[in-house]
């Protein structure tokens, strides 16, 4: 599918190109053509302006029509060419009595553009990409502000650091260094506005095409799907990788534990949540939402109010990105229309981990003087996140922690997680096999 949009694109640029010299030259000359035959032919100036504007919106379109007929869609091409047909007529009834040779004109051009646009329209529907060409984009996009087209939303603790060094090598991929930019769900960060975004993480674009942000909590946030819609609009792509949700909770209770933001055993801190979790104190809310963000249903519900379906590629974790990591990967590329360059997919990154030094680990925590100095020595935030997050990286170990046991991890589904599986497989028509 990928080469068939590539080689029609191709074809409705060549056609343009090809066309728009010869309906210039006929605009541009047609005085002087017209009065060859003699005077009276002037009046056909507009009429002829009006039939090259036509031809030009035909090879703006692109091969619709061709691409039905030749793929067992011709049902459908001759119903709009019956349609296209009536309009036609109907128009000319109309407008010849009043507009003479010009409004016959004006019909063809109604019905050569209901023809081709509508025959678009199907291709889109049938296909997934649309024929026409628009001239200039490319070089136009220069000098747009560059902004994520798309991101990778979650779920926390579910590969996706794994993902972003993966798609990191592909030469037509922005993603920024600094991983999790929380622009559109931290509310201090988002109060900063779009364009310090952009300035913050997407200021050395050069020339790729797809640009991204791994933020695995947007997925979680209840207000990043409509800040996201407001800023980027509808066509945002998203990625979603969805891991066993008791799974997911034990790896977020780990990390949070290493990083002693958590003193309760993993049971208590379960029952525990909608007690201690508070909304007013978002990172902390985030730290302790070890069953909220595994409610994938709620989640994708708010995204799916507002963004087409087609705009989701949903990826089962134990499934699809452990097991079929190849195809998967083969999957987002195709995704983001992105040609497969080879790139390695065996990475496993942010393993289970634990502190090297404890001492510095909670040094790191600290507020105190040394902090304003810092801030004031680095004003960049981003500068100041990557020089946190390296030295924190380099003070971790590989660590294998204690694994729940079957009886554990299945007592905790049924008691948390049973029933929105149920309801995201009914949404997702997709069977998750979490369950087992």
């Amino acid at each position: 599918m990928k080469r068939l949009r590539k080689i029609v694109h191709q074809a409705t640029k060549i056609t343009f190109w090809s066309t728009l010299p010869i309906v210039l030259g006929f605009i541009i000359l047609s005085p002087f053509m017209l009065n060859v035959f003699g005077g009276e032919f002037k009046n056909g100036f507009y009429v002829l302006c009006i039939r090259s504007s036509a031809r030009l919106i035909s090879a703006l379109t692109g091969p619709a029509g061709n691409l039905l007929q030749m793929t067992g869609k011709e049902v459908i091409f001759m119903k709009v060419l019956f349609v296209g047909a009536i309009i036609n007529i109907g128009l000319n009834y109309y407008l010849i009595p009043t507009y003479g040779i010009e409004g016959a004109a004006i019909a063809s051009l109604v019905s050569i553009v209901f023809w081709n646009l509508t025959m678009v329209y199907y291709v889109k529907k049938e296909f997934g990409f649309s024929t026409i060409y628009i001239p200039f984009t490319s070089k136009l996009n220069k000098y747009k502000i560059k902004l994520p087209n798309f991101m990778c939303i979650g779920a926390a603790k579910s590969g996706t650091t794994s993902l972003y060094d993966i798609l990191r090598q592909h030469s037509k991929v922005f993603i920024p260094s600094f991983k999790e930019p929380h622009f559109f769900d931290i509310p201090s960060v988002y109060q900063h506005g779009i364009e310090w975004y952009q300035k913050t993480y997407f200021k050395d674009l050069k020339n790729e095409i797809c640009i991204g942000d791994f933020s695995p909590t947007y997925l979680f946030d209840e207000y990043a799907a409509q800040r996201i819609w407001n800023d980027l609009g509808p066509k945002m792509k998203f990625i979603i990788i969805l891991r066993n949700p008791v799974d997911r909770a034990y790896s977020h209770y780990l990390h949070s534990k290493r990083d002693e933001h958590e003193d309760f055993s993993f049971k208590d801190a379960l029952s525990l949540e909608e007690k201690r979790v508070n909304k007013n104190d978002y990172l902390a809310y985030l730290r302790l939402s070890y069953i909220g963000q595994g409610m994938y249903f709620e989640m994708l519900q708010r995204y799916f109010k507002l963004f087409p379906r087609d705009n989701f590629l949903i990826i089962n974790f134990e499934q699809e990105f452990v097991i079929q990591r190849d195809n998967t990967i083969n999957k987002i590329l195709d995704f983001l229309a992105l040609d497969n360059e080879g790139i390695n997919v065996n990475i496993s990154s942010n393993k289970a981990s634990k502190a090297r030094s404890i001492w510095l680990k909670r040094l790191m925590k600290k507020t105190g003087w040394w902090r304003i100095i810092i801030k004031n020595s680095i004003p960049s935030l981003k500068i100041r996140q990557i020089i946190k997050n390296r030295i924190q990286r380099a003070n971790t170990i590989i660590h294998t922690p204690p694994k729940l046991d079957d009886s554990e991890k299945k007592e905790i589904y049924n008691t948390y997680f049973k029933n929105d599986v149920k309801d995201l497989e009914k949404l997702l028509n997709k069977k998750m096999y979490w369950d087992l």
